[in-house]
C-alpha cells in the first residue's frame, strides 16, 4: 500500500481587483497539511472540479471563512455553497473521512440538519485562547492528547444544536460546543485553527498526526 496521502483541501472565495471571483487557500493550512505528509490538493469551488479531485482522496478538509453556512434544509446559494454541497455529497457517498475546520465545522453539523447560533457581545472566542474538555469520542483519540486541551478561538458563531446522528466531543469552559463527530460516518469538525497558533502547542494532539488518525489511510499513522 503506497504511504502518500491527499487531502482535498476546500478554499475561501474572493474577488480580483477586476471584480472576478477568485479561490483562496491559507499558507499556513496547505503548509501544516504539507508537513503532515499529505499532498493537497486545493479544491476549487467549481462542480465540475470535485469528482477528479475525490477520487483518490484519503481527506476532506472544509475550512474556515466568513462566508454564510447555508441552514440546513435550505438549497444552497454562491459558488462556495454550491460546491459544497456537492463536495460532501460526493465525500460521504465515497465513504471518504471528512474534517471540518472552524467555519468548515458549522458547515457539516448544518449538512446533518444541526442550527448554529451568533455568540453573545463580549464573548471570548475570537482571537484569543481557551480550553477545552475533551468528551469519550473517536476524535479525542485522534488528538492523542490528555484533556483538558488549550486551543485558538477565531469566530462570532457557533453550534447551537447538533445535527441528526453528530455528537459532542469538546466543550468550552463557557459551555459552547468546540467538536463534533459523526456516529457512524469518518466526519468530524473542530472550531479552532491547529495550523494557526497563538503561542507554543500544548501537546502533540493540535499537531498534523490528528489528520493521519482520521484520515481514510489512518491505519497508517
Amino acid at each position: 500500500m503506497s504511504t502518500t496521502l491527499k487531502v482535498a483541501l476546500a478554499v475561501r472565495t474572493g474577488e480580483s481587483e477586476y471584480g472576478t471571483p477568485v479561490d483562496i487557500f491559507d499558507a499556513d493550512l496547505v503548509r501544516f497539511i504539507s508537513d503532515a505528509g499529505f499532498v493537497v490538493a486545493v479544491l476549487p469551488n467549481e462542480v465540475s472540479a470535485v469528482g477528479p479531485i475525490l477520487e483518490d482522496a484519503d481527506l476532506v478538509v472544509l475550512t474556515g471563512g466568513s462566508e454564510p453556512v447555508r441552514p440546513a434544509g435550505h438549497a444552497p446559494t454562491g459558488r462556495r455553497q454550491i460546491a459544497e454541497a456537492v463536495t460532501l455529497n460526493a465525500a460521504i457517498a465515497g465513504s471518504i473521512p471528512l474534517l471540518g475546520i472552524c467555519r468548515g465545522m458549522q458547515v457539516l453539523n448544518c449538512h446533518f440538519g444541526g442550527t448554529l447560533k451568533a455568540l453573545p457581545p463580549g464573548h471570548r472566542h475570537a482571537g484569543t485562547e481557551h480550553m477545552v474538555a475533551l468528551w469519550p469520542s473517536r476524535l479525542a483519540t485522534a488528538l492523542a492528547t490528555n484533556p483538558p486541551l488549550t486551543v485558538n478561538s477565531y469566530h462570532d458563531n457557533a453550534v447551537a444544536s447538533v445535527g441528526t446522528d453528530m455528537r459532542v466531543a469538546a466543550m468550552s469552559e463557557d459551555g459552547e460546543i468546540e467538536a463534533i463527530e459523526h456516529m457512524s460516518l469518518d466526519v468530524y469538525g473542530v472550531m479552532w485553527h491547529p495550523e494557526r497558533l497563538l503561542s507554543a502547542p500544548s501537546s502533540g494532539g493540535l499537531g498534523g498526526e490528528m489528520l493521519r488518525r482520521v484520515s481514510r489511510r489512518r491505519e497508517l499513522a
